[in-house]
């Protein structure tokens, strides 16, 4: 669970107990300075390393993770001659893995270009429902504190629910039904007339419920369609088209106190069930291996299916 979500759910407690904006910012100051300290004693990736041909830091890694979680790697998996073999066919193969390694090659084929561009839409349409719905917290009857502080306690149990939906009806389908569920929501809040502002709040916080759930799947799922090499470039290219869905969403959200508190459902409600249908085209990954090369991130299958029989 991201620290993030205490400090937004603490922070309107601390303006409400009259703190003030001084003392509020440097209260959200200190997780961010704590956790600057902790990031430089975290381990690089082996799988990423190994494919770097640092082998001998991998397996440092595999050895210390494995004594902390008190398991034994079998020793064949790391002696010197199997990274050996390894250097030697890889070698042979160098010329051509390196072109189809690029990150730019992802754009050269239409099956991973495709998926990158269905992501991006969707990270967009995440982050926008997920921030446009905080934000439009203040469109909603009663008291600010209380609303705001509502959408994010729904925050907490939606991350439970994330990680059991991923593993049991997999990635795709919490993706997919996670889009058009918040969409549905947010068109059912829009819609509802003015004098029922209690179901405006429910809709409200089952549509940021599920954009929580999506917030959450969508880091995986990313990282799960693309090789090693592309990985990290790929996520953070889908976590940039993201940000756009962020500026967009105070905007959309700011909207609701001049065109009426509906109009931000309905934008978002939109935008949500067109991508949560335009992700259908992704594939599965649930208990699938991560692609290492591009051959094997095209060759990820789609299963037209929505739910595991």
């Amino acid at each position: 669970m991201r620290p993030a979500r205490f400090r937004r759910l603490l922070h309107p407690k601390l303006e409400n107990f009259a703190l003030g904006s001084r003392y509020s910012g440097l209260f959200s100051l200190g997780p961010i300075l704590v956790l600057g300290l902790v990031a430089n004693r975290l381990p690089e990736s082996p799988r990423w390393l190994i494919t770097k041909k640092r082998y001998s830091e991998a397996r440092k890694v595999i050895e210390n993770a494995a004594k902390m979680n008190k398991k034994c790697v079998p020793e064949h998996l790391l002696i010197e001659q199997s990274v050996q073999e390894i250097e030697t066919t890889d070698r042979d193969k160098e010329h051509s893995t390196e072109q189809a390694e690029n990150f730019i090659q992802i754009f050269r084929t239409p099956i991973l270009c495709m998926r990158i561009l269905v992501m991006c839409c969707a990270w967009i349409a995440v982050c926008m429902s997920f921030f446009g719905l905080s934000f439009g917290s203040s469109n909603l009857s009663g008291s600010f504190f209380l609303n705001y502080e509502l959408l994010m306690l729904v925050e907490v149990p939606s991350h439970f629910l994330s990680t059991y939906l991923m593993d049991k009806i997999g990635r795709r389908p919490t993706l997919c039904g996670g889009l058009l569920i918040a969409g549905f929501a947010c068109l059912a809040g829009g819609l509802v007339r003015k004098d029922q502002a209690d179901y405006q709040i429910a809709c409200s916080l089952i549509g940021k419920l599920f954009a929580t759930i999506n917030f959450d799947v969508i880091y995986s799922h990313t990282s799960e369609l693309f090789p090693t090499n592309s990985r990290s470039s790929a996520v953070g290219l889908c976590s940039t088209a993201g940000r756009i869905g962020s500026i967009l969403a105070p905007i959309i959200a700011n909207m609701g106190r001049t065109l009426g508190s509906e109009v931000p459902f309905i934008i978002f409600a939109v935008i949500n069930i067109m991508v949560g249908f335009l992700c259908l085209v992704l594939p599965e990954t649930n208990n699938l291996p991560l692609p290492s090369t591009m051959e094997q991130a095209k060759n990820i299958k789609l299963n037209w299916r929505l739910l595991p029989l």
